[in-house]
């Protein structure tokens, strides 16, 4: 299942050592010890979550082996705990430019507002 996409979690041969491989690998990619760009970054994430998370781990086999007993709730919520701070670590967050935009946008929808405001009340006997 990871091979062909790509994921390069390291083999396992039960529940437990699954977990371990599975978080070894995101915190890999969370560190980003290679110092690949951002770009390829959220490119390996994007292929992971669309077509190994959301497809198949999270809703199915996360479930099942937590089901069966071979992975605990503890297990099960620090696998979702890991892939929730693989998304904030490659997906582009608001930075103090974004705010700075949004204010000075703010900012001039008031002041066009006050224009306008104030030539309907001219034109008015």
């Amino acid at each position: 299942m990871f091979k062909d996409d790509s994921i390069a979690v390291k083999e396992f041969l039960n529940a437990k050592e699954f977990v371990e491989n599975f978080v070894a690998f995101v915190d890999e990619q969370i560190q980003n010890p290679k110092q690949e760009a951002d770009d390829i970054r959220l490119n390996l994430f994007t292929r992971f979550d669309e077509k190994l998370w959301k497809g198949e781990l999270e809703n199915a086999w996360i479930p099942a082996l937590a089901e069966v007993g071979k992975i605990n709730e503890d297990q099960a919520k620090e696998i979702n705990k890991k892939v929730d701070q693989w998304r904030s670590a490659v997906t582009p967050g608001a930075t103090w430019l974004t705010y700075l935009l949004l204010i000075l946008a703010l900012a001039l929808v008031a002041l066009v507002m006050m224009r306008f405001l104030k030539k309907g009340k001219k034109s008015t006997p």
